[in-house]
């Protein structure tokens, strides 16, 4: 402890003794942090349905035979066994809902192996490669050579080849 009772942590030492930084994520772990693979076996009609599986709303992710993921709400997803899953009917939801059931939708349709645009932090938009969809996101080369792992909230739209 420093002499004023606060403790000195050392955030920065390594950085003033020459380390190196820490690196980059590996593609595996930005692979786990989207939930994995975008499933080959997706259920393409439940993609962006608004559903009940007690005791939870939300919004359907990804859809396999057996589980289905629920976006609860902002960055928070369960996966439930497809039995616990009703459907309800898209009438019935507010705005936001609505806008984050199209945003799902919309990655949905979104191809691997095309050109798209995506929302920066800073609120502008960039444009990349959309290498592998994974089940909340994409991973997206950037002409720079860096991979970026985005949520699909942050994907706009793939780009018209041409």
């Amino acid at each position: 402890m420093e002499g004023n009772g606060r403790r000195a942590l050392p955030l920065f030492a390594g950085l003033r003794g020459g380390a190196t930084r820490p690196s980059a994520p590996h593609l595996e772990q930005a692979r786990r942090s989207l939930g994995g693979p975008y499933a080959d076996d997706v259920d393409a009609a439940m993609i962006g349905r608004f559903v009940r599986a007690e005791p939870h709303e939300g919004v359907v992710l990804h859809a396999d035979a057996s589980t289905v993921d629920v976006m609860v709400s902002a960055g928070v997803v369960r996966r439930v066994e497809r039995s616990r899953v009703v459907a309800l009917d898209d009438v019935e939801l507010s705005p936001l809902r609505r806008r984050m059931a199209g945003d799902v939708r919309r990655f949905a349709a979104m191809p691997a192996g095309r050109r798209a645009r995506f929302a920066t932090e800073g609120g502008g938009e960039d444009e990349g490669l959309l290498i592998e969809k994974c089940r909340y996101g994409a991973l997206l080369a950037l002409d720079d050579g860096r991979v970026v792992a985005l949520g699909f909230s942050r994907m706009i739209a793939t780009v018209a080849p041409g």
